[in-house]
Parts: structure tokens; C-alpha cells; sequence
């Protein structure tokens, strides 16, 4: 739990008594997320299209998110690209990898990762955990969502040969 940074910042301050109960309070309470619009796909990012509704509203089946590559650390709350490997099932077959999009959760029992809709009323919800060191799961994060790729203004440039 020492991992958070909003933990870290709130026990430094509550350390000097600047924060009320009422303040150390909010400060652990998550932050909206926040997706920019792409309208290409930077050179320092990687996509992955969503196949299910597990992210909506936020995230709706069909749209391409735009994550920043590079090895990541879990933190609560946050969303980010989760690459599963699958050994060959046979002599002649290949390993198989799949990206999802995913949303990293801390609780007592150790880190998960899943949907934005898990504990929802009426959602179903699998998430993979518990993993009980964050670089664990860390290991398997190829990237952190930081916005959506606008897929039709992307097809028409490619359709017309710009870029």
C-alpha cells in the first residue's frame, strides 16, 4: 500500500498535520480518468482495439486506445495495456499473445487486473489476480492508456495516402 503515490504525498502532509481527516480522506479517493483524442497514432505509442464492453462507458467495444509503451509499475485505478502469452499447445504450433485493456486495482488481498465495470451491479467480471508484489504484474503491462485514436478520421487519411 506504501506504492501509492497519492499515500506517499498525503502521509507526508498529514505528517505536518496540513491535511484534515476530511482532506486525507478525498486524497485517497480515485481520479477521474481522462482520455485525449488522437487523431494518429503517435510514433512512442502502441494501439489496441477493445473487444468487449468490460471498459465502457468509458471504453466502448470497437475503439482503439492509444497507450504510451514502455515497462510499467501498477498503481490503483490505473489503466493500462496487459499482454498474456500462451505457451504452444502443440509441437507445431506458436505462442500466442493477447493485449487487452485493463484497469489495475490494490486491496488487501494483493493487485488485480480487470474491467473498469468490475463491482458493478449486473456485470459480469473476471480479472486476473491476486498478485501480491505490484512488479509481478508489472511485468506483464506493456503500456499505459493515455487516450483514444479517432478511427474515422484515421481510415479517411488512409484511404487518401496521408498520413
Amino acid at each position: 500500500m506504501a506504492t501509492d503515490p497519492k499515500t506517499k504525498l498525503m502521509t507526508l502532509f498529514a505528517g505536518r498535520n496540513l491535511l484534515s481527516p476530511m482532506e486525507q480522506h478525498e486524497a485517497k479517493q480515485p481520479q477521474p480518468i481522462a482520455l485525449e483524442m488522437f487523431d494518429s497514432v503517435p510514433a512512442w505509442a502502441t494501439v489496441c482495439a477493445a473487444d468487449n464492453d468490460h471498459n465502457a462507458p468509458l471504453i466502448q467495444s470497437g475503439e482503439v486506445v492509444v497507450a504510451e509503451r514502455g515497462r510499467w509499475v501498477p498503481v490503483d485505478g490505473g489503466l493500462f495495456l496487459i499482454e498474456y502469452v500462451s505457451a504452444p499447445a502443440t509441437q507445431f504450433d506458436y505462442e500466442k499473445r493477447h493485449c487487452r485493456i485493463i484497469q489495475t486495482r490494490e486491496t488487501e488481498h494483493g493487485w488485480f487486473a480487470g474491467g473498469i465495470r468490475a463491482g458493478q451491479r449486473g456485470a459480469f467480471v473476471a480479472s486476473d489476480g491476486p498478485y501480491a508484489d505490484p512488479v509481478k504484474l508489472g511485468e506483464k503491462l506493456i503500456g499505459r492508456v493515455v487516450g483514444i485514436l479517432r478511427t474515422a478520421s484515421f481510415i479517411d487519411r488512409m484511404a487518401t495516402g496521408e498520413r
